[in-house]
């Protein structure tokens, strides 16, 4: 049991709960630690930082937002190509979720 009576400005203060029952309290900081009744389960001064690794852009994935046209004119100070851009990949997102949509209803009644 590592319960602390250390002080952060940035604190959580909250329950686990079960239906109605609480099954946990829980402590800490999310600039610190985390505590489940008393029991601290992650503290930041304790653990190794994950290494992120960042693929150039060359080696990014064609989906990378790096490769947003949007995002390149934007980048570029060219708000009418930016903006031309966006709406025609927001044209093509409403597409996709009502063909999702769609297919989902589909299926919703070939069920049945």
């Amino acid at each position: 049991d590592t319960a602390t009576t250390e002080i952060y400005t940035e604190q959580i203060v909250g329950s686990v709960r079960c239906v109605q029952e609480t099954v946990c309290r829980v402590t800490g900081s999310w600039v610190g630690f985390l505590e489940f009744n008393g029991v601290r389960y992650w503290d930041l001064d304790k653990i190794e930082p994950a290494k992120i690794f960042v693929p150039s852009d060359e080696d990014a994935l064609p989906s990378d937002c790096r490769h947003r046209e949007d995002s390149i004119w934007l980048a570029r100070r060219d708000l009418a190509k930016s903006q031309e851009h966006k709406i025609r990949l927001e044209v093509i997102q409403r597409a996709d979720r009502r063909l999702r949509s769609e297919y989902k209803e589909r299926m919703k009644k070939e069920r049945k």
